[in-house]
Parts: C-alpha cells; sequence; structure tokens
C-alpha cells in the first residue's frame, strides 16, 4: 500500500513538471501540410521551408535595404547631376578613333547644292540703247551632292586641336536638276571684271593699256557660256593672255582657275584648325576653328572683324545650342563670322526635336558710321552687302542674300527680275539640342560683281560702282540615314524621358522600400510582445499550480 502511494506521488510530480516545462515552452505556428486545409493546395503555405526560414527572412530584409539605398543614391544623382547628358556630351569628343571622331572626318551625310544662274536676256536691247536696264532670268537649279572628307589631319598639344585640310567632291543629279550642264547662259566676264578691279588704282596709262589689250583681245563684259563651262572652268584668249602676263610675276595665276566649282573640288590648299572637345576649353569650343593657316585670326579686315570665331556649321558646342542663345558660324564662301541667333523649336524628321537658328539681322550704319568689315580705302557697301573681294585675290566679289533679300530697293533696281522671298531666300539651321549637330536647315547666298572702271565700253558707264547678281547657291540639308535617325530620336527625346522616369521612379521605389521595412519591424515588435505576454501567462499559472495546497494523496504522504 504505502508502494502504491509512492508511486502515485512521483507520477504526479513529474505530471507537473512536465506541464511546466511545455508552457514555458514558446508556440510555435503549425504548418499546414501541401495540399491540406481551408485554402486549397499551397493554402497557408510559406516559401522557405522551416530549417530556412530566418535565412530567407533575412536575405529579404538584406535585398529590401540594399534596394532602398541604390534607389535613395540614384534618385540623388539623377536630381543632383545630369549624368546622362554627360555621357552624351563626353561621346561627342572628337578623340582619334572614336564614332565622333570617324563621323565628323568622313561625314555620313551629303547636302545637296543647288545653283541657280541668272542669265542676262536682254544685253542686246541694253547694248542698242532700247533698255534701260538689264533684264535677269533665274535658271535652274543644278544640283550638285557635295561630298566633303577631311585629309592630312594632325592633332594638336595634348589633342586639343585638330587640323586638317578639306577634300571636296561634287557630282551632278541631274535628276534633281531643272536643265543640263550644257544649257547657254549669258553671265559677266569675271577674268574682266577682276582685271578692271585691280587696276582701278594704277595710273591712267595702265589703265588706258588694259582697255586697249581688252579690246584688241575682243573680250566682252558679258559672255556665253554652257553651265559647265561655269563650273568647271574654261580657257579662252584672255584667260591665256593673263596667265602669260602675270604668271611670271604671280605664281596663283600660272594656274588660273575660273570656274565656280573647280576653284572648291579636290583638296584644298587652306589648312584649318579646330578645338576637339579636350583640355581647359572642353565642349564650349567643340568644333569651333582655332586657326587658318597656322594663324589665330585673319588679316583681311581690320580689328576684331579679323577673329576667326565660329563653327564651319557641322558641329556646334552643345551647351550653346540652346533656346534664346546665339552661336557663332565661320563662312568660308565670305571670309568672315555670321552670328546666329534662336528662333523657335521645331520637329524634323519623324518627330526629332531641334531649335531654329537664323542669321542676325545685319547692322544699319548710320551716315559716316564705318565697322572694321568696311574697307579703309572704299569704306562701306551698301546695307546687307558683304565685301569678300580680300579674300578672293581681289576679284570684285560680292556676297548677299539670294535676289539681294534685305539689301535696300535701290541695289535691286539696277537690274529687273528679281524677287526676293524670306521664306525662299532666307538661311536657317535646325540644331540638335543634345548632340549640337544640324539636322536639318538651307544655306543660302548670292554671289555678285561689283563693276569697277569699265570706261572705253560706254553701254557699262551706267554701271560703274554697281553690283549685279551671278548665281545663288543653296546648301539643302537631305534627310538623315535610318539608323542616324534612331539615334538622334533616342538622345532627343528617349534619354529625356528615361530622365525623368528615373528621377520621379526612384524615390517612389526607395520610399516603398522604406514602408517596407518599417512595417516588417512593426509587425516584428508586435509578435515580440505577443510572445512575451503568452509566456508571462504561461508562467503565472504554473507558479499557481506549483504552489496549490497539497491534495490528500500528498497529506498521506
Amino acid at each position: 500500500m504505502e508502494s502504491d502511494t509512492a508511486s502515485a506521488t512521483d507520477s504526479s510530480c513529474g505530471a507537473l513538471l512536465d506541464e511546466k516545462r511545455h508552457l514555458q515552452r514558446p508556440e510555435r505556428p503549425r504548418l499546414r501540410r501541401r495540399g491540406r486545409g481551408r485554402g486549397g493546395p499551397g493554402h497557408g503555405q510559406h516559401f522557405c521551408p522551416p530549417w530556412a526560414r530566418t535565412f530567407c527572412t533575412a536575405a529579404g530584409v538584406a535585398l529590401v535595404l540594399v534596394l532602398l539605398i541604390v534607389s535613395s543614391l540614384g534618385a540623388y544623382i539623377m536630381w543632383t547631376t545630369d549624368i546622362l547628358g554627360d555621357t552624351v556630351n563626353d561621346m561627342l569628343i572628337l578623340r582619334n578613333g572614336s564614332t565622333a571622331f570617324d563621323s565628323w572626318q568622313n561625314p555620313p551625310v551629303h547636302p545637296l547644292m543647288r545653283i541657280r544662274i541668272f542669265n542676262y536676256t536682254n544685253l542686246q536691247a541694253y547694248m542698242d540703247g532700247e533698255d534701260e536696264k538689264l533684264l535677269v532670268q533665274e535658271v535652274g537649279p543644278y544640283v550638285f551632292r557635295e561630298i566633303s572628307k577631311k585629309t592630312d589631319i594632325k592633332f594638336g598639344d595634348n589633342d586639343t586641336t585638330i587640323t586638317y585640310r578639306l577634300n571636296n567632291t561634287y557630282v551632278f543629279v541631274p535628276e534633281e536638276s531643272n536643265g543640263t550642264l550644257n544649257d547657254t547662259v549669258i553671265v559677266a566676264n569675271m577674268p574682266l571684271m577682276t582685271a578692271f578691279a585691280r587696276m582701278q588704282d594704277a595710273g591712267l596709262l595702265a589703265r588706258l593699256a588694259l582697255r586697249s589689250g581688252m579690246r584688241a583681245l575682243q573680250a566682252q563684259p558679258f559672255h556665253s557660256l554652257t553651265a559647265h563651262q561655269l563650273f568647271w572652268g574654261y580657257k579662252d584668249k584672255l584667260i591665256n593672255t593673263i596667265q602669260t602676263v602675270m604668271g611670271p610675276f604671280n605664281p596663283a595665276m600660272r594656274n588660273l582657275k575660273v570656274g565656280l566649282l573647280q576653284t572648291k573640288q579636290g583638296i584644298s590648299e587652306d589648312v584649318w584648325t579646330v578645338y576637339s572637345g579636350v583640355g581647359d576649353h572642353g565642349l564650349s569650343k567643340l568644333g569651333y576653328y582655332a586657326a587658318y593657316n597656322g594663324e589665330p585670326q585673319m588679316n583681311y579686315y581690320w580689328g576684331e572683324c579679323n577673329e576667326i570665331r565660329g563653327s564651319d556649321g557641322s558641329r556646334f558646342p552643345p551647351e550653346l545650342v540652346r533656346p534664346g542663345g546665339t552661336l557663332w558660324v565661320y563662312l568660308r564662301e565670305t571670309c568672315r563670322r555670321t552670328l546666329l541667333v534662336y528662333n523657335t523649336t521645331v520637329k524634323v524628321m519623324n518627330g526629332i526635336p531641334g531649335l531654329r537658328f537664323v542669321p542676325e539681322a545685319p547692322k544699319r550704319l548710320a551716315k559716316g558710321e564705318q565697322d572694321c568689315f568696311c574697307s579703309e580705302k572704299d569704306g562701306c557697301l551698301p546695307y546687307a552687302l558683304m565685301d569678300s573681294s580680300y579674300c578672293r585675290n581681289g576679284a570684285p566679289l560680292v556676297v548677299s542674300g539670294p535676289h539681294f533679300l534685305k539689301a535696300d530697293e535701290d541695289i535691286r533696281a539696277v537690274v529687273h527680275g528679281l524677287n526676293p522671298v524670306p521664306e525662299k531666300h532666307e538661311s536657317y539651321l535646325v540644331i540638335h539640342e543634345r548632340m549640337g549637330v544640324p539636322i536639318a536647315g538651307k544655306s543660302r547666298f548670292q554671289f555678285n560683281v561689283k563693276v569697277h572702271a569699265t570706261g572705253g565700253y560706254r553701254y557699262m558707264n551706267a554701271l560703274e560702282g554697281k553690283v549685279i547678281p551671278i548665281i545663288w547657291l543653296e546648301r539643302d540639308i537631305v534627310e538623315f540615314p535610318h539608323d542616324l535617325q534612331k539615334i538622334l530620336y533616342f538622345t532627343a527625346v528617349t534619354l529625356d524621358s528615361l530622365k525623368a522616369g528615373l528621377q520621379h521612379g526612384l524615390p517612389v521605389v526607395a520610399t516603398m522600400c522604406a514602408l517596407s521595412l518599417v512595417l516588417f519591424a512593426a509587425v516584428r515588435c508586435r509578435k515580440n510582445r505577443r510572445l512575451l505576454s503568452a509566456a508571462k501567462r504561461s508562467g503565472d499559472k504554473i507558479l499557481l499550480k506549483v504552489t496549490a495546497p497539497p491534495t490528500r494523496e500528498m497529506t498521506r504522504l
């Protein structure tokens, strides 16, 4: 009996101790087996098995934390810097072997050059005195594709500048032309006009000898040529005489070229130097001229007008291409710079945005006023006319807008048949804002001749000192290849959209990650408080059971 009572007492105490251990052990959520439970297959299932659940939780928290850091840092960079734009700008630098350098050396786009000739149609009636003024008829256009490459390339110190010569080729495009190169036109005799211009300061006897020689050679101020002869040159008695007489004294006269395109065809003798975008100037002068034939400025004019300032028109510093901005272009045809001013923003080539720039209106000088482009000897030309005889070996060439656009009425009144229309005759360039390259536009200017000292040709007396037109020229930027259009569209539209998306999207991602971490921390804290509360309540129950009054069996014991 006593043995049975002791055994029961031991069993009761052991049960109490087992119950205490069970209550002190924290409760763990029970996993449902796959395919069981109210939710059907997979309901309440964890992604990680029980033994890897802690690792998965830690990895998830770490991933969210990393994403928070990366998105926060990315948002800061996108809002405080222009990393995408800087990357594009770095690609524009003219480094040897780079894509930008290759496209600069061998441009993938070849513009069309349209030449319109002013044909003098009433020359005989004017000579006979029947007509008081000459009548011109615009003929053409005769279209050529201009293929321009750069050769003899040399990099300067620290690759900050590039020196080169131009190699131009002109290919006639008959399907785009209105006429053939066999068309006959009557134009001003440029060799004769140049001879008279160069002799205007000579003595009386020299001028009389010149006029006598011209009559002996039967040279006339106007002559008939084919379009091919006008463009590619010709030979006559006057040219042969000039080469024979002037050649020994002037090497440039030994191989005299009189064709308008002949003087541009092939490798140029002029050496140009441009900034590459490397060095102290950076992109602020990318593509701008630095020197001509090794000299930092010209010697044609006086003062600041001799400065070689501006681009050749093929590319501009990106930081200067902005709404309201101004750009400089140095035109080799006029041997002087021109200022371009912002006009408006347009879209070309299937939606590529660009900034439209137009030439600044020429300054109208007050009576007696001069600027540094004026000749110290002859003074200033009339409004909207530019003297380019300085860089044309004394040839009396004057550059203007087509049909004397923006010039005074008395300039156009010298001849009949001119009708300037801004939409047809004004120059403009549409420039890609981020790349700084022209993506559309037309460069338009007119070559004229100023008549000098033609006394002895009685019907030319009325034209003494006047400016008469020869041709006007238009360069038209053709549509870019499709692959190049994609690049231009990406840098102009897609890149800005991507930048805006990152600027606004990264802060959203960072905010969501931060909220996720806060929510996770809140859930963990709430769970820990619940477990601690449950453990506390369980401990109180055990204590109550252990300190309860002894039972009858224990009393007996």
